[in-house]
């Protein structure tokens, strides 16, 4: 299974709101999976965790849950957007 996510992800073919949306149900399935991992201890999960597994930085995994929770909002800026990156500038910015 990790292994299909994996070429997924890492495709250059797959569109941006597609590679949100698998890192995003990837993070979520492994937060309910092993409880989601807070400050004080080792047990849990963590972006960090979702960032080693997946083979991307930490970062990339929080603007990919960022944009995919704006596209569950908006489904329409999927067009607007080349890249989980373009999203998350922009929309981070508008935040401000």
């Amino acid at each position: 299974m990790i292994d299909k996510l994996l070429l997924k992800i890492h495709n250059s073919r797959t569109p941006w709101h597609e590679k949100a949306k698998l890192i995003t149900e990837f993070h979520i399935a492994q937060i309910k999976a092993n409880g989601h991992k807070d400050h004080k201890g080792d047990l849990g999960w963590s972006l960090r965790e979702t960032a080693n597994t997946l083979n991307l930085s930490k970062g990339h995994v929080h603007r990919a849950i960022f944009c995919y929770e704006l596209i569950v909002k908006s489904p329409k800026i999927v067009y607007k957007y080349d890249s989980i990156s373009e999203c998350y500038l922009e929309r981070k910015g508008n935040e401000k």
